[in-house]
């Protein structure tokens, strides 16, 4: 059931961006980089859309 709303968190997150006419990959390669070079989890909310980021 985790999976099942992580996977949905995600799809949120995705369809936002589309839905504010973003580029949705760019943003997707933006977060993974950011996630990945060590972003800090207590700033992970600047990553969602429409944060400006």
């Amino acid at each position: 059931m985790q999976g099942a709303k992580r996977l949905a968190a995600a799809y949120t997150l995705v369809m936002s961006r589309k839905v504010l006419g973003l580029n949705v990959n760019e943003y997707l390669v933006d977060v993974i980089t950011k996630l990945g070079g060590g972003w800090k989890l207590s700033r992970v909310g600047e990553l969602a859309p429409g944060a400006g980021v």
